[in-house]
Parts: structure tokens; sequence; C-alpha cells
């Protein structure tokens, strides 16, 4: 057995009922390795069929036959994974999503209890969607040192579609950040990470379950705008990491980074330059020069794959793909 097939069994297949286990388990041990390792999603739905999504790909769980989630199967599940105590996880479960040891993932969808007009619970789950992480301990290399100027790291946008590698790619900046690059003259650096979806550090009881470096604070469930203030007030960070800004509240707070000097690695949706233009609080961004540096990410050849890397102004510095950039 592959250690990356015994780290799902042992962190993900733990949270299914055991006849899915099974049907899941018995898919997995005929992927290669390299497929194991591009896993990103197992789709969990009522009534339907149980997917895996490996690099674009779906591939349907089961033995000959297509295995159908039953009803029963949802619940067993939900039970597991809230270890049979919905109030001690009522927080998680109002965002739709709790992160497990190992820093994976479970999403839900169902019917949503609001109370003034926001959502307080989620009842009758009918779906389930956990995103698997992977440490990926080349992630970023490839990519750093168009990321730094004379000895310091610049404040950069990884921008891609869902997928992408976004994520991987900043929680890999944020390890050889706070290690230190020492071949391009950067010291070791305090790194904040203001993770309010629990993605990028993976944080499981406020313990990180990846990987992003020995000098790294990591605010966890925080509003993005918020943590980013806090970590500065707070921790004196010499970069800041947050992922998929979008919002107004987001944009003041890096352009407020960095004008207090604090370089920001933050990361958006987006599927090339035309997006970024389309969105306001991202226009707002460029306007105001917070950003020195714009990663263009995409799927093409494997999540990760660089495109293009520009300056601030939109002018190319380099033209992917950028091989090993994973």
């Amino acid at each position: 057995m592959t250690g990356a097939l015994k780290r799902i069994e042992d962190e993900v297949l733990v949270f299914m009922p055991e006849s899915l286990r099974r049907q899941v388990a018995q898919t997995l041990y005929r992927l290669s390795d390299q497929d194991l390792m591009l896993l990103s999603e197992i789709r969990v739905r009522s009534g339907l069929h149980c997917t895996l999504r490996i690099a674009g790909r779906e591939i349907t769980v089961g033995d000959g036959e297509p295995y159908v989630v039953s009803g029963e199967d949802i619940e067993r599940m939900f039970n597991l994974i809230s270890a049979n105590s919905v109030h001690a996880f009522e927080e998680e479960i109002r965002n739709g999503y709790i992160t497990v040891k190992g820093g994976h993932r479970i999403g839900m969808a169902g019917k949503t209890v609001l109370e003034g007009g926001r959502v307080k619970t989620l009842r009758h789950i009918s779906s389930f969607n956990i995103r698997v992480t992977h440490e990926c301990p080349g992630a970023a290399s490839q990519v750093i040192p168009h990321l730094i100027e004379n000895c310091r790291p610049q404040s950069s946008l990884i921008v891609g579609p869902p997928g992408s590698g976004k994520t991987t790619m900043l929680r890999g900046i944020s390890r050889l950040l706070s290690l230190g690059l020492p071949e391009y003259g950067v010291p070791p650096l305090d790194v904040g990470i203001a993770d309010e979806r629990s993605e990028i550090a993976g944080c499981y009881r406020g313990v990180p379950q990846n990987d992003v470096g020995p000098r790294t604070d990591v605010l966890d469930g925080c509003p993005k705008a918020e943590g980013m203030m806090l970590l500065i007030r707070a921790m004196s960070p010499g970069v800041i990491i947050t992922d998929e800004i979008g919002t107004a509240e987001d944009a003041s707070a890096c352009i407020e980074a960095s004008c207090a000097g604090v370089c920001v690695m933050a990361s958006a949706h987006g599927a090339g330059r035309g997006d970024l233009a389309n969105r306001p609080s991202l226009r707002r961004l460029l306007a105001a020069g917070a950003f020195s540096r714009i990663v263009f990410l995409s799927s093409k050849h494997a999540p990760g794959t660089v495109d293009e890397i520009c300056d601030g102004r939109g002018r190319t510095l380099v033209r992917g793909p950028l091989e090993g950039s994973r």
C-alpha cells in the first residue's frame, strides 16, 4: 500500500459507512500512484453515484456496477463526521464544511435553517464534497524566484479557476518564505495566514495539518479582512497570506497591509486577464498598486500549471508553462 493510499484510508475513508468505504477503497486500489496524488475530491450524493475527481477527470465508484449512495449512507456519514455530536460542530456546519484531521475539508449541502436572515445551521444533509488535501513539497519552487526582487518577496496575486492549484501554491510560498531562501538573499520570515476557510493550513483543533513553515502563525476560520488586520496588529508578520479575495473589504485590507509595509500573497478566482478586469474589487487593487506580481494558473497539464507571470502593470515577465511548478 502506498503512502498516499494509506493516508486517504486513515484520514478520509474513516468517515464513510462500511459499505461505501469498501466500494471507494476498491476503486482507489485500482488507481496509479500519480492519480492518487492528484485526487482532489470525493463526491457523495444521496440517491446518486459516488464519484472521484482526479485532475479534471471524473471516476465513478463501484466494483462492477456503480455504487448508488443511499439516504442511510448519508445519515451515517454525517454522524461519523460530527462524532454524533452536532452541537459541537454547529459553527462549522453553519459555514457548510468541517475540517478534519489531516487538513481535509468536508463540505455539505442540505436544507438551510435561517435565523434573522442568516444561515443558522444545515438540516437534512443530502450530499458531501470531500476536498482531499495533499502535501506537495515542490509547490511554488519554480515560481518563487519570479516573486522576489532586491532580496525581498513582492506582494503577489495568484489567479486561476477552481482546481488550478491556487491554495497549494500559497501553501508552498508560505513554507518557502518561512524557511528562508538564502540563494536569493531572503532571510527566514514571519508569516501570518488568514485562513478563513481552513484550506491553506488545514487546521484541526487549532493545529495546522499542512506544512506551512516553522515561522508561520495561523488565524483559522476568521474572515479574511478582519484576520489580516488582527495579524498585523498582534503578530507583526513580514508576509500575510490569504485565499480567495474578492470583496471590497478584502481589497481594503490588502491595500492597508501594503501601506503598512507588509508583503501580501493572495489568490483570486479567474480564468485570465479578462476576469480580473471584470471584478471591481480586483481592479481597485491593481489600480492601487497593491500587487507587484500576478501569477496566472490553470490545469492545462496538471493542477498548478503556470501560464504566465506579470508585473503589477500587466507586463509579461514569464511565459509558461513552468516546468516542475508543482
